[in-house]
């Protein structure tokens, strides 16, 4: 397990958080683009693929955010931000979090009986793309990098087009 330093911090948050922040947004834009977020039946692989990507790098976000904060080998935003230690989903976000493992679990019986249930991509892309706003609002000084900057102006920038 490798020793969590400033600069392992920082290193982290260079390359892994922005590479998986880049691509939770492109899969989204490519789902808009594709028409998956608005599918209520039968996807096709191309689409299937689009909503894997997502719901992959939405997980992944999911446990940054929400998960264990004790764990050494993970990271999560509180140790960064103290006050992000024990920070809770809201209810709804909860529920996809199930819903969205089952699906990411190819082999459960119940991804093969339930009828397909719409993904809100549209809710679940604004609620990561705010928790990651405001994280880097309140990152310390010392893991202010070009990269995350550039990201913050990329995620206002979204919120300006609507």
């Amino acid at each position: 397990m490798p020793k969590l330093t400033e600069d392992t911090k920082k290193k982290l948050l260079d390359s892994s958080f922005n590479y998986e922040f880049f691509n939770l947004r492109f899969s989204f834009y490519k789902m808009l683009e594709t028409g998956t977020h608005t599918l209520t039946g039968d996807i096709n692989d191309f689409q299937n693929t689009a909503l894997v990507d997502f719901l992959v790098h939405m997980k992944i976000f999911y446990e940054f955010f929400y998960g264990n904060s004790n764990s050494k080998s993970k990271a999560h935003a509180g140790h960064y931000i103290k006050s992000w230690e024990d920070k809770q989903p809201p209810k709804d976000i909860e529920e996809w979090k199930d819903r969205i493992n089952i699906f990411l679990s190819p082999l459960s019986y119940v991804r093969v009986t339930e009828e397909y249930k719409r993904y809100p991509i549209d809710f679940l892309y604004e609620h990561f793309r705010g928790l990651v706003i405001d994280f880097l609002k309140e990152l310390p000084e010392e893991y202010e990098i070009i990269g995350l900057k550039r990201l913050l102006e990329n995620l206002k920038e979204d919120e300006q087009k609507g």
